[in-house]
């Protein structure tokens, strides 16, 4: 006879059992999923339950390391939090035991599993919410502050308008402000470094001289200014011993350049002031020779300005004269008075060009002054106005009684010596 079996299902793990019937109501393990079970006749009724793995097919289908796992647990084992943690279903599977398998103890079991399991969600969640505050707290101290107070801005529109605090009199209106006058900028001049020579040109070295000259008192202070060939007690009783006139104008009107000789003659046209204010102008020559300062021709100036010519030319006289002035060629004679004018030419002799004449003096159309306006070289030429050292010499011969002035010669056309 056939011994007798029965066959049921593991509560926990649902999985298939059967065993002898003389083991119902004996409790061991299951042996898949090792839970502690009571083996029950298959004709007792019991209660359904939802187990938390569903079929031994789906157990099967389980990676081998979790079945292993599951295995090696022991029964009724619920893993500590610092433990690793088990994959939901064997958790699931260990705690299902300890439900029990009547159907009152099994729902007491849960709800209490339950209420564990949500109280370790709240310490949980109060755990990190402590940490939370724990760290931001902690980061808020850490925060560096600023050293520096808060201050309270306000914006000011333009300076006279500043609020003021109400005070508990009457407000009185704000004093006028008084802006303080600003100072001229004061021009600073900087003196020159001490031993600097400042340079100059020699028509400003000219000039300079010609205005110590001409600003002299007395013959001494301008000796040392002058080359004339007139002894010093003429000079003295000449225009020279004493002050001038006021110069109104001074400039240089030609510059002559004779390389040859190693002379620069600066010509200046200098206007005095005369007692009846009205003018005079004048040509005054400052010479420069070799390396040696410039120096004023005092002659051409004592011939026209100091009226030597003007005096010569006044009444006639049996010596020739040499005077150093301006001349003015003219191609033809005017002059009645003159013999034979016809055959005759003008010398104007002035004191500077476009002045009035100081004297007239002629010559012959056959003379050596008339050759030399006529030789082709325009070193002098008629209506043009030339510094020369001409000879005069009175005429009485042509007509007895009638003289008149005539230029024998012209010794330079300059006013060299």
């Amino acid at each position: 006879m056939e011994n007798p079996v029965i066959s049921f299902p593991c509560p926990v793990c649902a999985t298939s059992l059967t065993v002898p019937a003389s083991l119902a109501g004996v409790t061991g393990p299951c042996p898949a999923c090792r839970s502690q079970i009571q083996a029950v006749d298959s004709a007792a009724v019991l209660p359904e339950i939802s187990p938390v793995i569903p079929s031994t097919t789906v157990l099967q289908e389980l990676p081998p390391e979790v079945v292993t796992l599951a295995d090696a647990l022991p029964a009724g084992h619920v893993p500590a939090i610092s433990e690793p943690a088990v994959s939901p279903v064997i958790v699931s599977a260990v705690m299902v035991p300890e439900l029990g398998l009547g159907g009152a103890g099994q729902g007491k079991s849960r709800l209490r599993h339950l209420g564990f399991f949500l109280l370790f969600i709240m310490a949980i969640g109060t755990i990190s919410f402590g940490v939370i505050s724990f760290l931001k707290d902690r980061s808020e101290r850490q925060r560096p502050q600023s050293p520096l107070p808060k201050l309270s801005v306000r914006t000011i529109s333009s300076p006279d308008r500043i609020p003021r605090e109400p005070s508990a009199t009457t407000e009185q209106p704000p004093p006028p402000v008084v802006v303080p006058p600003v100072p001229a900028p004061v021009e600073v001049v900087e003196p020159s470094p001490p031993g600097r020579v400042e340079i100059q040109t020699p028509s400003q070295v000219a000039t300079k001289v010609l205005e110590k000259f001409l600003t002299a008192q007395t013959l001494s202070e301008r000796l040392p200014f002058v080359i004339t060939q007139t002894p010093e007690p003429i000079l003295e009783k000449s225009c020279l011993g004493g002050p001038l006139p006021r110069a109104k104008e001074l400039f240089i009107e030609a510059i002559v350049n004779n390389a040859a000789e190693q002379v620069v003659n600066f010509y200046h046209q200098v206007t005095f002031e005369t007692e009846d204010l009205g003018k005079k102008s004048q040509t005054i020559l400052v010479q420069q020779r070799g390396i040696a300062g410039p120096m004023v021709m005092v002659d051409p100036f004592l011939d026209s300005y100091g009226g030597r010519l003007a005096d010569y030319a006044k009444a006639p006289s049996d010596q020739a004269g040499t005077f150093q002035v301006t001349i003015l060629p003219l191609a033809v004679c005017s002059e009645e008075s003159v013999p034979s004018r016809e055959e005759k030419l003008t010398l104007k002799l002035l004191a500077q060009d476009d002045a009035k004449e100081i004297a007239l003096a002629f010559f012959g159309k056959q003379s050596e002054i008339a050759k030399t306006l006529e030789d082709g070289t325009y070193r002098l030429s008629y209506g043009k106005a030339k510094a020369c050292t001409v000879v005069l010499r009175w005429n009485n011969e042509e007509r007895p009684g009638s003289p008149y002035l005539e230029a024998v010669a012209l010794k330079t056309l300059d006013w060299n010596p």
